[in-house]
């Protein structure tokens, strides 16, 4: 009888514990399952911060005496919606600067042999897992010596330091 009831226990015991392991694995999925509607949830396209920068662009333009277009691909994009809300104001001042130093004014445009109308391009793409956001511009591109001279007033490096600089290096200060 003994045995017996130790059987029926035993029995019972590995029952239930099939079943709440049965539980867990339904379980689990649920909460994949959720997660994976979460992260979806959280997904935004780029086109969210990107869709308003050829007007920044313009009006920015048109507020330094500059007619500058400004073409945007890969707002279809999807990124965390985290990620999009800080992106919007490194954006604006990349462009900024771009308009402000990167186009130069429809004279010397016109001087140098170009149109006019400056243009950048604010392009998005897919790369290894990762999101390239790229800035390019047809203006006059960056002045090297102004950026080295700004990097010795700002006490960034020394005059020594700044002279030996290659233009890459050069090129990495804008972003101290």
């Amino acid at each position: 009888l003994c045995d017996e009831t130790i059987f029926h226990h035993s029995q019972n015991l590995h029952q239930l514990f099939l079943s709440f392991r049965d539980d867990m694995a339904s379980q689990e999925l649920l909460v994949g399952a959720l997660n994976n509607k979460a992260l979806i949830m959280r997904m935004l396209p780029l086109s969210m911060v990107l869709d308003s920068t050829s007007r920044l662009v313009r009006d920015l333009g048109r507020s330094m005496g500059k007619e500058v277009q400004c073409v945007v691909t890969g707002g279809e994009i999807e990124l965390d919606r985290l990620i999009i809300d800080r992106l919007g104001d490194p954006l604006v001042h990349i462009l900024r600067n771009a308009v402000d130093h990167g186009i130069e004014s429809p004279e010397q445009r016109q001087a140098a042999g170009k149109s006019p109308h400056g243009r950048i391009v604010l392009s998005a793409r897919q790369e290894s897992g990762s999101v390239v956001i790229e800035v390019a511009d047809d203006g006059g591109g960056l002045p090297l010596e102004k950026i080295r001279q700004k990097a010795v007033q700002k006490k960034l490096l020394n005059d020594q330091q700044a002279a030996i600089l290659n233009e890459e290096q050069v090129l990495d200060l804008i972003f101290m």
